[in-house]
């Protein structure tokens, strides 16, 4: 199993719970790895890529692993990989033999007519996708064996939902495309209201401990910067940054109580699975977010929160007020969503039907 440096831990760590006991399992990931998964009986993780060599590095694995006749798991798919994967040996004709877990794709102009060459060079490429559309995409690009999954975690939904005074939370890496200038200028809304609503805002850089095996040395692009300088001469005083890495069970702490803001972009999560949103539910917290996406389709499911049309400061704030005016409502609509959830994205079995050929032969038979 191989996975990208930086993304999906508590993916990685829901299907090595989901594997313990039952078959020897490979991971490689960044240099220190090894430190943030939770290993058990029968994983060993490999402390493997480096940031600057990445690409070529997983070439080489990729040619390695191939000449083992194992089965191979990508666990967070890109285009990429696809094309490593297509030049790192010979035809792929088994199902199973190499597959790809694909959790967004971005379709550019051309890129169907080259998945379509992989598809007919490599037969047995097996992919699992997250989402309906991303099942189409592949199928029509001639790839035979396709199946959706659920994203796979291992979600332990609270019994019910934390009664403490409500805070905001902004969880993950801060970036353009997760919304971040709609909270600042929702900081700045609040600051000049002299409204005072608790804030914890995660604003890691793109390379912290907290994902797989990066070093703690990222810096923050140049508009993100700027964003952040923004919010720190706002001046808002019940605002916490949180930028120290964070192990999985103080992440986890972050949501209880809160209402989790996530005002990203349509285009770029239309179809893309969000854990954060997934962690909000499992912790009986309610979200705001847009809508018309994945985390969107998720929240209308549930009315377990507020979807925005266009995400603003000012729509941000609408929204927060529309949960805080019935709080308790939509906390315990998100308390039900995360049990709902817990359920049907259990990792149970997922490494097994992977790698099993007999489970990608079915999806030759239209089933």
């Amino acid at each position: 199993m191989r996975n990208r440096a930086g993304h999906c831990a508590s993916l990685i760590e829901s299907m090595i719970m989901g594997i313990q006991g039952e078959r020897n399992l490979e991971i490689w990931g960044g240099i220190g790895a090894g430190n943030v998964l939770d290993k058990g009986d029968g994983v060993v993780v490999h402390d493997h890529f480096r940031k600057t060599f990445r690409r070529l590095q997983a070439f080489r694995l990729y040619r390695e692993l191939r000449s083992r006749h194992q089965p191979m798991i990508v666990t967070t798919a890109g285009s990429t990989d696809f094309l490593l994967a297509s030049h790192s040996g010979q035809a792929i004709d088994e199902p199973g033999q190499v597959v790809m877990v694909v959790h967004w794709f971005r379709m550019k102009q051309g890129r169907m007519k080259w998945l379509s060459r992989i598809a007919r060079k490599h037969p047995g490429l097996s992919i699992a996708v997250m989402t309906s559309r991303l099942k189409e995409i592949f199928q029509d690009a001639g790839f035979i064996h396709v199946r959706q999954i659920n994203y796979p975690s291992q979600l332990e939904p609270a019994k019910t939902y934390c009664e403490s005074e409500p805070h905001l939370l902004v969880a993950g890496a801060a970036r353009m495309d997760k919304g971040l200038p709609h909270v600042v200028d929702l900081v700045q809304r609040y600051a000049e209201q002299g409204r005072s609503i608790a804030l914890k805002m995660q604003v890691s850089t793109p390379n912290h401990p907290g994902k797989i095996g990066q070093a703690d040395h990222g810096r923050h692009p140049t508009d993100v910067q700027h964003e952040l300088d923004r919010l720190r001469r706002i001046g808002y005083e019940p605002l916490e940054l949180i930028e120290h890495s964070m192990g999985q069970d103080e992440y986890r702490g972050l949501f209880p109580g809160s209402i989790v803001l996530q005002p990203y972009d349509r285009n770029d999560f239309f179809d893309r699975v969000s854990g954060i949103t997934l962690d909000a539910l499992a912790a009986g917290a309610p979200v705001i977010t847009t809508s018309d996406t994945w985390l969107g389709r998720m929240t209308d499911r549930f009315d377990c929160g507020v979807t925005m049309e266009k995400p603003s400061g000012e729509s941000l704030e609408s929204a927060i007020d529309m949960v805080l005016s019935n709080l308790v409502q939509y906390r315990s609509r998100a308390s039900e969503a995360g049990m709902t959830l817990a359920s049907e994205h259990g990792a149970a079995d997922l490494v097994e039907h992977l790698a099993d050929p007999n489970w990608w032969q079915d999806t030759a038979k239209g089933t």
